[in-house]
């Protein structure tokens, strides 16, 4: 090759090669780099989960038995030094971080039934929780970003029947 041809050839490697450093840094997963608790009174705590860029709201949900909740993270990484982080203190026994693919789960374990509040901050995601007294957990109001969140109301199966199909495949209905 000619050094015309080969200038050519190197400027267009280069090119890519940049291309491809580029492509790869904005593909690359936000990522948790640490969280701190706070009691901020006897009847309520907060978790601070900082991230390396602008946090962005998780999807929660909440279970009641046991008692957890639950945030799901969307291209979130973490960085936690552990995957079971034990806080022991204001109600929470510990926090277990899940990374699945492009997906990051938190999961609180609670040794009783909290309401929360959720909000994000610049780069943490702020998890406010408060301890109600209720006679029916599900019935606790939550809320995220200042608005509340349906909460689905306690259910219960009442009849379970078998049927037969049309190609001998069974039915279950509930």
């Amino acid at each position: 090759m000619n050094y015309l041809k080969r200038s050519v050839v190197l400027r267009i490697l280069i090119g890519v090669g940049l291309l491809f450093v580029l492509l790869s840094k904005g593909l690359q997963a936000q990522t948790l780099t640490a969280f701190e608790v706070e009691a901020l009174s006897e009847e309520r705590v907060q978790l601070a989960f900082a991230m390396t860029e602008k946090a962005s709201l998780p999807k929660i949900f909440q279970m009641n038995s046991p008692a957890r909740i639950i945030l799901d993270f969307v291209n979130v990484k973490s960085a936690l030094q552990q995957k079971r982080n034990a806080i022991n203190q204001a109600g929470i026994s510990n926090l277990l971080a899940v990374t699945a693919g492009n997906r990051l789960r938190l999961i609180l374990n609670l040794k009783e039934y909290f309401s929360y509040a959720l909000k994000v901050q610049d780069n943490k995601v702020l998890l406010v929780l408060e301890k109600k007294k209720a006679s029916n957990p599900a019935l606790l109001a939550n809320r995220i970003d200042g608005e509340k969140a349906s909460v689905i109301p306690q259910q219960a199966i009442k009849k379970v029947d078998f049927r037969r199909g049309k190609k001998g495949e069974g039915h279950v209905l509930i």
